[in-house]
């Protein structure tokens, strides 16, 4: 099934950091994090085609998330309330639109990962490691 597949997958706990600073740099509060939400974001983290290691595919996705809070399109409501152009699934739909976040960054923006992505970018890779000693 696949929502206990995302729950058990090595890269979940790294996903789930990822999502929670997205809320608070893209001014989500209240979006939740969901199964559907870590396959969005699966393939940028599992992938080696974004970087050889893990914490360079982290680095990469948050510069995304950077990105969409830096230089978001907006429209106005009729209303007079602003719709933002930031939510999760839009950064992570498709290798185009990840690539075009990503390059939204502020100029020389690198990322600061706190020790808690630190260390589940390493339980991670263990677990990837393991699973990919197992499969042989």
């Amino acid at each position: 099934e696949k929502p206990v597949e995302a729950r058990e997958h090595p890269c979940w706990p790294v996903a789930q950091l990822l999502f929670s600073g997205w809320r608070k740099r893209c001014n989500h509060p209240r979006a939740r994090w969901t199964e559907d939400r870590f396959w969005a974001i699966e393939p940028f983290l599992s992938g080696g085609r974004y970087g050889k290691t893990l914490e360079d595919r982290v680095s990469l996705c948050a510069r995304a998330i950077a990105g969409a809070g830096f230089d978001a399109f907006e429209v106005k409501r009729r209303n007079g309330t602003v719709k933002r152009f930031d939510d999760w699934e839009r950064l992570y739909a498709d290798a185009g639109k990840f690539e075009d976040f990503c390059n939204r960054a502020p100029l020389g923006w690198r990322p600061t990962l706190s020790p808690q992505m630190l260390k589940a970018i390493g339980a991670a890779e263990e677990r990837l490691k393991a699973q990919r000693t197992a499969d042989r």
